[in-house]
């Protein structure tokens, strides 16, 4: 499947692809595999296989149940990811190996075959004030002992001690935690804007009583 399949949409900076996912949400700086079987899905797969490396759009289902997505049900916000590699399972299933790299906002439904496209607008971070750049550092420093311990997933610490940014901070935090709900990271996907996104993640450990007091 090659990329003139695609048309337009293969080269223009302002679409993508996009995959549809069912209960996950990927955040920016989160790296991880993502098992693919629906077909619309693995056509996408298969055409990211002979592009690689390739960014493609993920969305995260309004409604799980549904078994065959269209943009009605699903976010608007979602994340960039810069697929490395593709693995194959089985006959109709394989794995996306990669990495999200930035938020986007679909501005326009595109084409649903061979799998779904859309327009998007690759959303930047503001920047944010003194007091947030002191609240991130806080929860940089308590998050690098959640995402150390046993509570932490594997290479979020090491991603977490890269993160330039504060809303970087706060996404690598919300994402490396073990057992964060599919709601609260709904959330902090949503935040576009950093200072809500810090203080989102900040009360995601109070919840878990993991923050001390400031000092």
């Amino acid at each position: 499947m090659r990329r003139a399949l695609l048309g337009d949409y293969a080269i223009r900076p302002d679409a993508l692809a996009i995959l549809p996912l069912r209960n996950v949400v990927v955040l920016p700086g989160m790296e991880l595999p993502i098992n693919v079987g629906r077909a619309r899905s693995f056509r996408l797969a298969e055409w990211a296989a002979e592009n690689v490396p390739v960014d493609v759009g993920v969305l995260t289902q309004r409604s799980p149940e549904t078994e065959d997505p269209r943009f009605d049900n699903l976010l608007d916000v979602g994340t960039v990811v810069r697929i490395a590699k593709v693995v194959r399972i089985g006959p109709t299933n394989c794995a996306i190996v990669g990495r999200g790299v930035a938020r986007f906002r679909v501005t326009e439904p595109g084409p649903e075959e061979p799998f779904l496209r859309a327009s998007v607008e690759r959303l930047t971070e503001t920047a944010t004030p003194v007091e947030t750049e002191q609240e991130a550092e806080r929860l940089r420093e308590i998050g690098s002992v959640v995402l150390a311990g046993p509570g932490g997933e594997a290479g979020s610490a090491a991603a977490l001690e890269r993160a330039a940014t504060a809303g970087e901070i706060a996404d690598i935090i919300a994402g490396g935690i073990r057992g964060v709900g599919r709601a609260e990271l709904r959330d902090v996907l949503e935040a576009t804007d950093p200072t809500v996104r810090v203080r989102l993640v900040l009360r995601m450990l109070e919840a878990r009583r993991t923050l001390p007091p400031p000092d």
